[in-house]
């Protein structure tokens, strides 16, 4: 079966965790915890916020519960990001002990990360992601500890159907759909979800499960939420970014955005 025709069946979801698991990853996912969906610890599908979408806009967050509404990814994406699992509050960088002689002897640490499959990424997660691993991972000198744990992350991205007021991810290129940097990728639909693989670790859990083959009526009904995702009202411009802002440093907008702030 193409990859492009792979289609996992709703009730099939729960096959999704057991073959992430049985690959050896400790899975995370998002929850709706605290009046927000946050990512945390997913031993159960039941877990995922199945039915609950979001309101955003400048300065309110907010969820509502749709009984009716089956899906587990209807939300534009919440308030916690990939950096958690890839950087440490509190990092051992080094050991320093004394040889025979009283000398110090220093020796780098060992950075051990284990694995970890994060369920529900974004493409502006991914995006953003794109900008550390430029700098951490592919640097002239890379962060042994981000390496070791981004070498050990899986993403299975879910592209966006539900942008919030606030999102822009259309105007720059980087959203709503996920076009690299994720190694499995779903579209939602109600019964069920599209999936694709970007990467021979994605592809071992993608034998895994039992899937069906696409129909027409799937990949129109994708083609339509995917264009209606793109359809954002705010705008960024793509380029030029530096020189737009610096000639705008006394604009008024920049008070109202602090007093909400403040």
């Amino acid at each position: 079966m193409d990859e492009t025709d792979a289609f996992l069946l709703r009730e099939r979801l729960p096959l999704l965790l057991e073959a992430l698991q049985a690959e050896g990853y400790e899975c995370v996912g998002p929850q709706w915890r605290d009046d927000a969906i946050v990512y945390d610890t997913l031993t159960h599908i039941d877990q995922l916020p199945r039915g609950m979408q979001v309101n955003q806009y400048p300065g309110e967050y907010c969820g509502e519960f749709h009984e009716t509404n089956i899906r587990c990814f209807a939300w534009s994406n919440g308030p916690q990001a990939l950096k958690p699992f890839l950087f440490a509050p509190r990092e051992t960088l080094w050991h320093a002990r004394r040889d025979n002689d009283g000398r110090l002897q220093f020796e780098s640490a060992r950075p051990e990360a284990r694995k970890r499959a994060v369920i529900g990424v974004r493409a502006c997660d991914l995006a953003a992601l794109a900008l550390q691993d430029q700098h951490f991972l592919h640097g002239r000198y890379p962060d042994p500890a981000y390496t070791a744990r981004r070498e050990n992350l899986l993403l299975v991205a879910v592209n966006c159907t539900h942008p919030a007021a606030t999102c822009f991810c259309a105007s720059t290129g980087d959203g709503p759909v996920a076009d690299a940097g994720y190694d499995l990728v779903m579209d939602e639909l109600d019964d069920g979800f599209m999936l694709q693989a970007g990467s021979p670790a994605g592809e071992a859990v993608l034998v895994r499960l039992r899937l069906i083959p696409m129909t027409d009526g799937h990949r129109e009904a994708i083609d339509i939420q995917r264009e209606q995702a793109r359809q954002q009202s705010r705008r960024v411009p793509g380029t030029h970014l530096r020189d737009v802002l610096f000639n705008n440093l006394e604009h008024e907008r920049w008070d109202e955005v602090a007093a909400r702030c403040l």
